[in-house]
């Protein structure tokens, strides 16, 4: 009989120990955790030049792959020749399910497509890439917009004033093409709640929705630390303006005017113009990027972490991994780092502020210079430890996958889906697909 067949279409390669972002990561998560018996085909960019296309196996060899002349970017909303490379991919090797990570690098045509061609179709909406061209509600001042109107007039100006050197599609029109497209998709998936209820809010729609929080592994140990008379702030993750450098830059500039004892601490990606600023200051420390090898080592002797991102969602993933390293942080309470359920566990040192409240955290790092503030970061933890959670973001998904081939699918969108066999992976009993 024939094998299941799932693609998987992505904006960045995913395959063992690729160096990624958080999306990335994911997909990693889902394709290892595939059935033996379920054939995996991976499409994504390869490189960033906007032109070629790779098809990996679940192992990540290459096993195929297509160049368009006409570079595909961001703001493609339609790409004749992409669509047309995607269209034989689907006729030829008839996958039962397809799964969108990530629509950066491709056009929203891409779910009606494999809708039309029988394959049942997911989303997963990681960032606010389809309601906004900066995929982060950031405005061209690189602060939070808020937005709640699908219709919202101050996007064409943000988006004229922030890409003033580049021609973009006009933003509301791009929002309508996105949503008609998701429209196209049998489940659209969510990583928070927050995430959720954002973009429902604009886009009302979306009935047909799953929250699938990114799940770590509790696989990092206890940072110990620091012991002298200098505070040691630890920023990881990857640095960049819309992640919140512009902030911790004036954070950094004020504490070294006002001849606080801190020594900042950055470990991650960092922009080359932005490390070549921070290799200026006196109260900066690069420490390079980072594998799960090496976190513990460069984290060592770190009393404070910051996670001071004005973008929702970002950071989950290492917030959530810096939780078990038993040590404080400061952060940014906005979107999916504002939900209760994520500072259970935390530091009973660790403190939230809104996006806004740059005075606060100053006043918070000079409070934390002072010997009390020292040793009420450097006490062990003695909030109720975080329990380990077993990965299962991976199962998660094949379980949402197995629902949605036992459910019922519209007669117009089914070809040849309804003929296929895809039962190996599974046992079949009574019509329905079991693990």
């Amino acid at each position: 009989l024939p094998r299941f067949r799932a693609l998987f279409i992505t904006h960045e390669q995913t395959k063992p120990g690729f160096q990624h972002g958080g999306a990335g990561l994911c997909l990693d998560q889902i394709v290892s955790a595939a059935p033996e018996d379920v054939d995996v085909r991976v499409l994504c960019r390869s490189g960033d030049d906007g032109h070629s296309f790779v098809i990996l196996d679940r192992f990540g060899e290459r096993v195929g792959g297509f160049r368009c002349c006409q570079k595909v970017d961001e703001f493609s909303l339609h790409h004749p020749e992409l669509e047309d490379h995607y269209q034989s991919l689907l006729n030829e090797w008839q996958p039962n399910l397809v799964h969108v990570n990530h629509l950066l690098g491709f056009t929203p045509a891409i779910l009606p497509l494999a809708r039309n061609a029988g394959a049942r179709t997911l989303i997963t909406l990681h960032d606010y890439y389809t309601i906004c061209d900066s995929w982060n509600l950031l405005d061209n001042h690189h602060k939070y917009c808020g937005i709640n109107d699908f219709f919202d007039g101050r996007c064409q100006s943000c988006c004229e004033l922030r890409r003033s050197h580049f021609r973009s599609v006009d933003p509301i029109r791009r929002r309508v093409n996105m949503s008609e497209a998701l429209e196209h998709a049998d489940v659209v998936i969510f990583p928070s709640l927050s995430a959720k209820e954002k973009l429902c809010e604009l886009m009302p729609h979306l009935t047909a929705t799953a929250v699938i929080e990114p799940i770590v592994q509790h696989s990092v140990s206890h940072v110990n630390p620091g012991t002298g008379a200098e505070l040691s702030v630890l920023i990881p993750g990857n640095l960049a303006v819309n992640k919140g450098y512009l902030d911790l830059r004036r954070i950094i500039e004020q504490a070294y005017d006002l001849g606080l004892p801190i020594k900042f601490r950055v470990l991650g990606r960092v922009e080359a113009w932005i490390k070549h600023e921070l290799s200026t200051f006196e109260n900066v420390e690069l420490l390079g990027r980072y594998n799960a090898s090496c976190f513990m080592s460069k984290a060592e002797g770190t009393d404070l972490a910051l996670f001071l991102s004005p973008w929702p969602e970002t950071y989950c993933m290492t917030f959530d991994e810096w939780k078990y390293t038993g040590r404080p942080c400061f952060y940014y309470k906005i979107g999916a780092l504002s939900e209760p359920h994520r500072q259970h566990g935390l530091h009973h040192a660790s403190a939230g502020f809104s996006v806004e409240d740059s005075d606060g955290i100053i006043n918070a790092l000079i409070e934390a210079c002072t010997p009390f503030g020292l040793q009420h970061l450097r006490e062990s933890n003695n909030t109720i430890d975080p329990t380990p959670i077993t990965n299962d973001f991976g199962n998660q998904h094949w379980l949402l996958f197995r629902d949605l081939m036992n459910s019922s699918m519209e007669a117009s969108s089914i070809r040849w889906a309804r003929c296929s066999s895809y039962q190996p992976w599974a046992i079949e009993y009574e019509n329905h697909v079991v693990i």
